[in-house]
């Protein structure tokens, strides 16, 4: 190897050193600005305390009939919801006062919860005959869940759904004697209370 083989040689290592020596101190700066940007989205609660709302609702539904509530996402973002849904079936059974007793066989509905994600909750609850029935759901997101919807775009303009149906309502049936033909029980009423704990990231969280 002559002397102007061995100076192309070299000049071509120290070329390559160079880039290689580059790309590592720029590769890490770029690393480092990503993991910052993350960390940003990852702590966006940071600061904000849970504050609590609440709906109730008063309705009556006939057998099968459904309905359903919202409670939108404007300038907050839901992270713990509860739903109870209560009802007593009638004691007495319609039309006339009637010499001969029935009772009322139990009343069945069912609530659905849907997040602001789209995930969905389904209960289903018959009361015990001649006493009061309850269903209740409770759903609650993890911080990385929000940070996933915070990220997308979704919070602040989302909206929660609680669907109530009245499935099946039970007839009135004789309680002694002969017969099996009873009386309709058309419907029922019920009782609905949505509870539930939110961030306000309207950036009005310090005033009143």
């Amino acid at each position: 190897m002559n002397k102007n083989d061995r100076l192309v040689r070299n000049v071509g290592i120290g070329v390559f050193l160079l880039m290689l020596l580059t790309s590592i101190i720029f590769g890490g700066m770029g690393g480092s600005t990503g993991s910052d940007e993350g960390g940003d989205d990852k702590d966006f609660l940071k600061g904000l305390i849970l504050k609590r709302g609440t709906t109730a609702r008063e309705e009556e539904l006939a057998e099968s009939g459904s309905i359903e509530i919202e409670i939108e996402e404007i300038g907050i973002i839901i992270k713990n919801m509860t739903v109870k849904l209560s009802w007593t079936d009638e004691s007495e059974p319609p039309g006339l006062p009637r010499l001969r007793r029935y009772e009322n066989q139990p009343d069945s509905f069912s609530v659905q919860l849907t997040e602001s994600n789209g995930n969905t909750t389904t209960e289903r609850g018959t009361n015990p005959m001649g006493s009061p029935g309850t269903i209740e759901i409770s759903v609650s997101l993890e911080d990385s869940e929000l940070g996933e919807l915070y990220r997308a775009g979704a919070s602040g303009n989302g909206t929660w759904s609680v669907e109530v149906t009245l499935v099946d309502c039970g007839m009135w049936t004789p309680v002694l004697g002969p017969g099996i033909i009873g009386l309709t029980d058309s419907g029922n009423g019920f009782s609905l209370s949505i509870d539930y704990e939110y961030y306000d990231i309207s950036g009005d969280e310090g005033e009143e």
